[in-house]
C-alpha cells in the first residue's frame, strides 16, 4: 500500500506519477491519475477523500499494463474509518499518563478504543522492527510494552506533528 508523502499532500494533492514505476509491470512513464478513493472517516456522514486511484495506461500505443492501484494519503489508516490524527491523539494522551478510558473519551468515537488498542498491540513487532532502522529504542521505563513503541515512534520522527502519518510516508506501509 503506497502512501503519498506528507509534504506532497500539503503542496500538491497528487505528486507527479510519470517518474514512478508501475508496481505491477515495473514500467515507468505510463501512470495517470484515475480518480479518488473516498470513504467514511472520523464520524463524518459524507465521503471524504482518502487517496487516489492510479492507472497504468495501455491505451493507444502506450506500453503500460492497464491495471490500477491505490495511493493513500499518509493521514489515512487503510481499512479503518479512524484517521491517523485521531489515533495519534489517543496514543499521545496514553503516553502522557492518561488511562485508556480517559484518552478514549477525549479523542476517539464511541466503541473504537478497544479495537484500535488491540490492533496497535498486534502490530508492535513490525513497528519495532521498522523503527529500529531509523533510531535506537529509548530506555525501558514503561511497564506496558506498547508505550515504549509509542515513545520510539516519537523519537524516530521528532519534528513530525503526526508521527503516524510520518511513519506511513517513510516506510510506505500501514501503521495498523
Amino acid at each position: 500500500m503506497p502512501f503519498m508523502p506528507v509534504d506532497a499532500q500539503a503542496a500538491h494533492p497528487m505528486p507527479s506519477m510519470k517518474s514512478k514505476p508501475c508496481p505491477h509491470c515495473k514500467k515507468t512513464g505510463y501512470l495517470n491519475g484515475h480518480g479518488y478513493l473516498r470513504g467514511y472517516g472520523d464520524g463524518t456522514d459524507n465521503h471524504a477523500v482518502r487517496g487516489r486511484r492510479i492507472y497504468c495506461s495501455n491505451r493507444g500505443r502506450r506500453g503500460g499494463c492497464g491495471r490500477t492501484h491505490s495511493y493513500f494519503l499518509a493521514s489515512v489508516i487503510p481499512k479503518s474509518s479512524v484517521s491517523a490524527t485521531a489515533i495519534w491523539c489517543f496514543l499521545s494522551l496514553i503516553l502522557a499518563g492518561f488511562s485508556r478510558r480517559v484518552a478514549h473519551k477525549k479523542s476517539l468515537a464511541v466503541n473504537t478504543s478497544r479495537r484500535i488498542w488491540a490492533r496497535c498491540v498486534k502490530a508492535q513487532g513490525t513497528l519495532r522492527h521498522n523503527l529500529c532502522t531509523l533510531a535506537q529504542p529509548p530506555p525501558t521505563v514503561f511497564v506496558v510494552p506498547f508505550l515504549q513503541v509509542i515513545r520510539h515512534l516519537v523519537d524516530a520522527f521528532p519534528l513530525a506533528s503526526n508521527p503516524i502519518a510520518a511513519y506511513q510516508s517513510a516506510f510506505q506501509s500501514a501503521f495498523l
